[in-house]
C-alpha cells in the first residue's frame, strides 16, 4: 500500500442507518450519503439491524441505554482486535487442549468414508474389470496426521487400487472431509487428534463416519471482511472523496458500528458538515479533560503502578491534574435529598407484573425486597448469615399469607392518586400512606425515611452511616454532611463506590423496609473522582447487593420508550427527570479534575501529612508485613495453605498476617495466590504495592487457578487484569467449557469495558462457532434479570455487530427459540384450561405445523447444536410430553439431497438421512441446575482423563435460552431404567437382578461387542457413583438412569443437587449415598467378581483424582453464588461438597471410606423398593 493510501472501514449506524467509513488510523468519520441511492446495500444495512434488533429485543426494550457505561461502550473508537475474518461456512471444531493421556497409547482411528458425493465420476471412469460399488471406504488415519494429508492418502488410495483419479467437481475447489450428520469438517493441516469429534470417537467408538466433500480453495466472502475502502490522503485534505463502488461490496456482510460522535438525521442537510462540527468539539473536550491513558499490557501496568517516587512526585504524577493519593481531606458525602419518591412505588404497580421495575422472571432475586418484612440492623448487613432453611421456609409462608391478604384488599381498591404534595403527618396524610402500603404491598406503612450511605469494595463493606430520618413524601430534603470514620480520601481503591440504601420507617418504630437503592462509584471509568453534584436513578425496592458490581443506576422504564424516540437530548433529560426517582449527593469539589493514584507513603511523610493508617484503631492493618516469620508462624501457615475456600474467609487478623510475612515461602505454590490475596488488606497503599510485585514474582498460574482471583471479594483492576491474561491461554474448547463461569464473573467487574469482556469478546469473534455461540447464548439467556440487563445487552450488541455472517446464525437460532416458545407457551395455557392428554398431541402437532412455514430456509441450526443443520420438523414424531409443564417433544429432519446419474444415464434426486436429532422443548422449569451439574460432570470427565483414566462419561448437552426456557438433548439408542426393569422384568422388574444384563446381552449378541459394553457399563457405573455422591444429586429414581445399547450408563434430570433430596409423605427416598444396586453389580458378575473389584478400584482412584481438585470444585460453585439457581444460594450450601470430599482425610483413608459407601448402596433394600414403588405408580 502506498504511503498516501488510508484504509477506510465502510460501516453502518445502527442508529441513524447512515453509512459512513471511518480512518483506521486518524478515526475520521465520513458519511457516504451516495450509498442511500444503492438499493442492495440499503436492504442489506436494513436486514442487518433488523437481526440486531431482535437478537436482543431492542426495539421493543424498556430500559433506557443511557448511563455514561453504555454512552462510553457504544462509542468507542472500534478496536483492532474485535475486526477478523468472517466465519467460514465450513466450520472445524478443535480441541486445542492436551490430548489426555487415557489416550496415550492410541496411534490412530479408522475412518469410513462415503463417496456418493461423487459417485457418477467413480462410475464413469471406474475400469471395467474392477469389481467395486465406489460408494466407500475405510482409511487408517494417524492422530498426529495432518486432516489434508489423510485427505490425500484417501485419494492415493482409491488411485491405487482403482485406477481413479478423483478430482473436485468444480477446480477452485478442494477435497474436505465433513463428519457425518454434523456441519463439522475436516482439514487444513490441524492434526486429526485436534479436532473435536475425533477425540470423541476414541472414546468406545470403533471407526468415525465421514463423508468427502470439497469447498472453495479461496473464501473470497471472509477475505473481503471487514469491508475496507482506500482512499488517497491528498486528495481527501483536498477535499476529494473517490466514490465508492458498492458492487465489490454486495457480498460482504454489514459492518455494524456505532460511530464515535452522534449522527445527525437523515434529512439534514450537510451531513458531513455537522459530523465534523461534532468530531472538533469531541477532540476539544477530550483535550480539555486531558484523559489519563491507560495501557492494557499487564508488564506495564505493574511497573506503572508501583514505579519509585522520584523528585518529591507521588506515582503517575502530571503537572495538570490533581491525584487523590496526594489529597488527605477526609472523605465525605453531602446527601441532598431525593425527589420523586413516588415514582418507586409507580416502577412497581401490581397492574402491570410483567413490567414491574421487581420483575425479574420467574425467580425472584434476595436483593428484592418487595415481599420481605422489615428486619432488623444485624439481619439487614450485606454479609448477614443466611437463616436456616426452618426459618426461611416459615418466613416464606409468612410472606404469601401477608400477600394473600393485600391481593384480596386490592380487588376492590382503585390505583391510588399519588399527591406529590401530601407527608405523613396530619390524619389525610395517615389514610394516604397507609392506602400506599396496602395498594403496593409495603411491609408496613412509610411514616419517615432516611438513606444510608456504605462504602463497598469490591463485596467488602469498608464503612456504612446512616442520615436523620425525615418525613415520607415525594421530595425529601436531607443536606446532611456525613463522613465515615475518618476514612480520607488518599485511602480510597479505585474500585470503591458509594452504596446508598432508602430506608423507609413506620411511626414510633425501628422497623423499616428498604425501598430502593443505587450505586455511584468514585471513580468513574476514566478514573477520575466524582466531585460535586451527582443525580442518581434508583433502584425501586432493591437493596444494595455488595458482589454485583455491575448495579450501579436504575435504568429500567415502566414506559416504554422505543429505540427511534431516544434520539432527542431534550426529549430523553426531560424523560429522566419526570420518570425516575433520583437521589442527589454532592463530593467535595476541587479546581481541576482528580485522577486516582496509589498513596505514597514516604512521599507524604516528607510533605508533614500524618500517615491515617496509624491511628490506633488501625493498629493491626498497619503492622510490619517485611517482618521474618518465626517457626511458628511457619507451623501455622502449612494449617492456613491447607485451608479450603470455605474456610479462608474465617482467617483471623492474626492469620493475615502470618500470609503476608511468610510470602515468600509460598509463591511457588500456584493455587496459593488467592490465598494470599485474601490476606492483603486493600486499604493500605503499601500492602497493595506489595501485592502487585508480587504477582510478578508468583509462579504463572494455570488459567483454572485465575478464575477464583475474578470472584466479587478481589476488585483490584491489576489483579483482575493479571487473572484474565492466564485465563487467556485456554484453549478455545477450555474456553467454551467454562463459559458459565467467566460471564457470571463479567457480574463483579466495575465497568462494562473490562479486560475479561475484551477477551470473551475478542475470542468469541476468533471463533464463533465454539467461543461465540456459547458467549451468546449464556449471555442472552440472563436478560430477564436487571441488575445484568445493560451490561449482557451491550456485549451482546458488540459482539453481533461485528461478527459478519454469523449474525443470521444467531438472528435463525433466536428466531426458532421464539417459535417453538410460543408453541410451548400455547400448549400450557391450554392444558391448565383442563384440554384432555389426546386432545393436547393433536394441538402440539398442529402448533408446530402452523410455524413450520416461517422456519428459515433451507435449513437452520438449533441453539442446543449448531453443529446439525435441520431442514423441517417430524411432525410425525414431535408431540408434547405428560409432565407437569408439558415440554415439547421435537424430532428434526435433516436431509441432504444428492444427483445420482442410474445405469441408463438418467438424472435422479435422492435423498440422504443425516443424524437426526431429537430434543425437549422446555419452558417453566429452570434448567440452569442441570447446566451446572452437566458442566461439573465434563470438568470431572476432563479431570480423570488428564490423569489418564476413561470412565466412558456421555453428559448429553442441555441449554438455557431464556428466563425458565431451554433445550436438552434427547440420547437416543437409550432406554431408562425404570423401562428396562419393565421389558425385561415385568410388573416386579425393579426386584429382579438380571434385567440390565438382559437388555445388554439383546443388544450386543457377539461376544466382543457384549464384552465391550460391558467395560463401558463398569466404567460409566463408577464416574456416575463417583459424581453422584459428590454433588448431592437427589431424585435418582430409576426413570432419572438411562443405560445405551453400548453400556453407557448415565443419569438425566438433575432438579435437586448439594444433598438437597426429596421426601415423599415424610418418607426420605435418598437413604443411600448414591445409586449402586443389586442389578448393577449383576452385570459386573456378582461381589465376588473381578469385574466387581475392577469397578471398586475405578471408584476410588476417580473419587481420588476429584478430591486432588477439591478445592478448585468448591470455587466452581463459589463463582455461581450470583446465577440464581435455587438450591445454591449462599457458601452454605457448599458445606454438602466439601464434607463428601472430605479433603482433610489422606488417600488411603479416603479409599476405604468410598468402599464402605460402595457397599452400603449395594446393600440398602429400601432402593429396590422405591424402585418397584415408582416404577408401579407410573404405570
Amino acid at each position: 500500500m502506498a504511503e498516501d493510501t488510508q484504509k477506510l472501514l465502510i460501516c453502518v449506524d445502527p442508529k441513524t442507518k447512515w453509512f459512513y467509513t471511518i480512518n483506521t488510523n486518524t478515526n475520521e468519520l465520513r458519511i457516504e450519503e451516495d450509498a442511500e441511492q444503492n438499493v442492495v446495500m440499503r436492504q442489506k444495512a436494513d436486514e442487518a439491524i433488523k437481526d440486531l434488533y431482535k437478537i436482543i429485543n431492542l426495539d421493543d426494550s424498556y430500559w433506557l441505554f443511557r448511563s455514561e457505561q453504555a454512552k462510553e461502550l457504544q462509542r468507542r473508537k472500534i478496536p483492532s482486535y474485535l475486526l477478523n475474518k468472517d466465519c467460514s461456512k465450513y466450520p472445524k471444531y478443535l480441541c486445542q487442549s492436551n490430548l489426555s493421556l487415557a489416550f496415550s497409547k492410541v496411534n490412530s482411528i479408522n475412518l469410513n468414508v462415503n463417496l456418493d458425493e461423487y459417485i457418477n465420476q467413480l462410475r464413469e471412469k471406474k475400469p471395467a474389470e474392477v469389481d467395486w460399488d465406489c460408494k466407500s471406504l475405510t482409511i487408517e488415519a494417524g492422530l498426529v496426521t495432518g486432516a489434508d494429508e489423510v485427505i490425500k492418502n484417501i485419494l492415493r488410495k482409491i488411485y491405487k487400487e482403482y485406477k481413479i483419479a478423483l478430482k473436485p467437481k468444480d477446480q477452485n475447489h478442494q477435497f474436505i472431509l465433513q463428519v457425518k450428520g454434523f456441519r463439522e469438517y475436516l482439514a487444513g493441516n490441524h492434526p486429526m487428534l485436534n479436532y473435536d469429534r475425533v477425540r470423541t470417537s476414541l472414546r468406545g467408538l470403533d471407526h468415525l463416519d465421514v463423508k468427502l466433500t470439497e469447498m472453495p480453495i479461496n473464501n473470497q466472502q471472509a477475505d473481503q471482511f471487514p469491508p475496507i475502502y482506500e482512499r488517497k490522503q491528498s486528495e481527501m485534505e483536498q477535499g476529494i472523496f473517490t466514490p465508492i463502488d458498492w458492487s465489490n461490496y454486495y457480498e460482504v456482510p454489514i459492518l455494524l458500528w456505532y460511530p464515535w460522535v452522534d449522527f445527525p438525521e437523515k434529512d439534514t442537510p450537510n451531513p458531513n458538515q455537522v459530523v465534523q462540527k461534532r468530531m472538533m468539539h469531541q477532540r476539544m473536550q477530550d483535550l480539555k479533560l486531558n484523559k489519563k491513558k491507560q495501557s492494557q499490557n499487564l508488564s506495564e501496568i505493574l511497573t506503572q503502578n508501583v514505579q519509585p517516587v522520584q523528585n518529591g512526585s507521588s506515582i503517575n504524577m502530571k503537572n495538570t491534574n490533581l491525584y487523590s493519593g496526594e489529597c488527605d481531606c477526609l472523605f465525605k458525602v453531602r446527601i441532598c435529598g431525593l425527589e420523586n419518591v413516588f415514582k418507586i412505588l409507580q416502577a412497581v404497580d401490581p397492574q402491570w407484573p410483567g413490567l414491574k421495575a421487581t420483575y425479574n422472571g420467574f425467580t425472584q432475586p434476595a436483593y428484592v425486597t418487595l415481599v420481605r418484612h422489615g428486619v432488623d440492623d444485624k439481619e439487614d448487613k450485606h454479609n448477614k448469615e443466611e437463616k436456616d432453611k426452618k426459618e426461611q421456609k416459615n418466613k416464606q409462608n409468612k410472606d404469601i399469607q401477608l400477600q394473600q391478604e393485600q391481593q384480596k384488599q386490592r380487588k376492590d381498591q382503585v390505583t391510588p392518586k399519588l399527591n406529590t404534595r401530601i407527608v405523613n403527618h396530619g390524619i389525610k396524610g395517615v389514610e394516604f400512606m397507609k392506602q400506599i402500603q396496602g395498594y403496593y404491598g409495603m411491609n408496613l406503612v412509610p411514616f419517615s425515611i432516611s438513606i444510608e450511605a456504605i462504602i463497598m469494595n469490591g463485596s467488602t463493606c469498608i464503612k456504612s452511616v446512616e442520615t436523620k430520618r425525615v418525613p415520607y413524601g415525594n421530595t425529601c430534603k436531607f443536606n446532611q454532611w456525613i463522613s465515615f470514620n475518618n476514612i480520607k480520601v488518599s485511602q480510597l481503591p479505585l474500585e470503591s463506590r458509594l452504596c446508598f440504601n432508602l430506608k423507609a420507617y413506620a411511626q414510633n418504630s425501628n422497623d423499616y423496609q428498604i425501598i430502593g437503592s443505587s450505586t455511584l462509584p468514585i471513580f468513574n471509568s476514566q478514573e477520575l473522582f466524582q466531585q460535586g453534584l451527582n443525580a442518581i436513578n434508583v433502584w425501586p425496592f432493591y437493596r444494595v447487593h455488595g458482589r454485583l458490581s455491575c448495579m450501579n443506576e436504575y435504568w429500567g422504564c415502566f414506559t416504554k420508550l422505543r429505540m427511534h424516540e431516544q434520539k432527542d437530548e431534550k426529549k430523553i433529560k426531560e424523560f429522566i427527570s419526570q420518570n425516575y426517582c433520583r437521589l442527589f449527593i454532592q463530593l467535595d469539589k476541587f479546581v481541576e479534575p482528580m485522577f486516582y493514584s496509589l498513596r505514597d507513603e514516604k512521599t507524604m511523610e516528607s510533605m508533614g501529612l500524618p500517615n491515617p493508617y496509624k491511628s490506633s484503631h488501625q493498629s493491626e492493618r498497619h503492622r510490619n508485613f517485611n517482618q521474618t516469620p518465626k517457626t511458628e508462624d511457619l507451623a501455622r501457615l502449612q494449617f492456613l495453605l491447607n485451608a479450603d475456600p470455605l474456610k479462608r474467609p474465617e482467617f483471623t487478623p492474626e492469620d493475615k498476617h502470618i500470609l503476608m510475612i511468610s510470602r515468600n515461602h509460598y509463591k511457588t505454590l500456584t493455587q496459593a495466590l488467592q490465598v494470599f490475596l485474601l490476606a492483603v488488606d486493600w486499604l493500605d497503599p503499601e500492602q497493595v504495592k506489595e501485592a502487585i510485585l508480587m504477582l510478578k514474582k508468583w509462579t504463572p498460574l494455570q488459567p483454572e487457578d485465575a478464575l477464583p482471583l475474578l470472584d466479587a471479594h478481589i476488585s483490584n483492576e491489576i489483579v483482575r487484569l493479571y487473572a484474565v491474561e492466564r485465563i487467556s491461554t485456554f484453549s478455545d474448547d477450555e474456553i467454551a467449557l467454562y463459559m458459565l463461569e467467566l460471564t457470571q464473573l463479567l457480574l463483579y467487574e466495575r465497568n462494562h469495558f473490562s479486560p475479561l469482556a475484551e477477551m470473551l469478546l475478542e475470542r468469541s469473534l476468533l471463533n464463533p462457532y465454539v467461543v461465540g455461540h456459547e458467549f451468546f447464548w449464556q449471555l442472552k439467556s440472563q436478560l430477564n434479570v436487571k441488575a445484568f440487563h445493560e451490561r449482557f445487552s451491550l456485549l451482546i450488541e458488540q459482539f453481533i455487530m461485528v461478527c459478519g455472517s454469523f449474525r443470521k446464525e444467531i438472528a435463525n437460532q433466536v428466531h426458532v427459540n421464539g417459535s417453538l416458545n410460543s408453541v410451548a407457551k400455547i400448549i400450557q395455557y391450554e392444558a391448565k384450561q383442563g384440554v384432555d392428554k389426546a386432545k393436547l398431541q393433536e394441538r402440539s402437532k398442529e402448533e408446530l405445523g402452523k410455524i413450520r412455514d416461517n422456519l428459515p430456509k433451507p435449513t437452520f441450526s438449533l441453539a442446543l447444536d449448531s453443529r446439525i443443520q435441520v431442514t423441517d420438523f417430524n411432525l410425525q414424531g414431535c408431540r408434547c410430553m405428560n409432565s407437569k409443564k408439558k415440554p415439547l417433544w421435537i424430532e428434526t429432519i435433516n436431509k441432504v439431497e444428492i444427483e445420482e446419474i442410474d445405469e441408463n444415464n438418467n438424472k435422479k434426486i435422492i435423498s440422504e438421512n443425516d443424524l437426526e436429532m431429537k430434543i425437549l422443548f422446555k419452558r417453566g422449569d429452570d434448567i440452569r441446575q442441570d447446566q451446572l451439574t452437566l458442566q461439573l460432570l465434563k470438568i470431572m470427565d476432563k479431570i480423570w482423563l488428564d490423569a489418564g483414566q476413561d470412565f466412558r462419561m456421555k453428559p448429553y448437552k442441555v441449554i438455557t435460552t431464556g428466563d425458565q426456557v431451554g433445550m436438552i438433548e434427547v440420547v437416543v439408542n437409550a432406554e431408562t431404567t425404570a423401562r428396562i426393569h419393565k421389558q425385561e422384568g415385568g410388573g416386579l422388574g425393579a426386584l429382579k437382578e438380571d434385567t440390565l444384563k438382559n437388555y445388554l446381552q439383546k443388544h450386543n449378541p457377539d461376544k466382543e461387542n457384549l464384552k465391550s459394553a460391558t467395560e463401558n457399563f463398569i466404567r460409566s457405573c463408577a464416574g456416575y457413583c463417583v459424581a453422584t455422591y459428590i454433588l448431592g444429586i437427589g431424585d435418582r429414581h430409576p426413570d432419572n438412569i438411562m443405560l445405551s445399547q453400548t453400556g453407557h450408563l448415565f443419569h438425566i434430570d438433575f432438579g435437586h443437587f448439594l444433598g438437597n433430596f426429596k421426601k415423599k409423605l415424610g418418607i426420605d427416598r435418598e437413604r443411600a449415598p448414591f445409586v449402586f444396586t443389586e442389578e448393577m453389580a449383576f452385570v459386573m458378575g456378582g461381589k465376588e467378581s473381578a469385574d466387581f473389584k475392577n469397578f471398586t478400584d475405578y471408584c476410588t482412584q476417580a473419587y481420588n483424582l476429584i478430591r486432588k481438585q477439591g478445592n478448585f470444585i468448591i470455587n466452581i460453585f463459589l463463582l455461581m453464588l450470583d446465577a440464581g439457581i435455587p438450591e445454591l444460594q449462599s457458601a452454605k450450601n457448599i458445606e454438602y461438597l466439601k464434607n463428601k470430599l472430605a479433603l482433610q482425610l489422606s488417600e488411603q483413608e479416603a479409599t476405604n471410606k468410598f468402599k464402605k459407601e460402595i457397599h452400603f448402596s449395594l446393600n440398602s433394600r429400601f432402593r429396590k423398593l422405591d424402585n418397584l414403588i415408582h416404577n408401579l405408580v407410573k404405570q
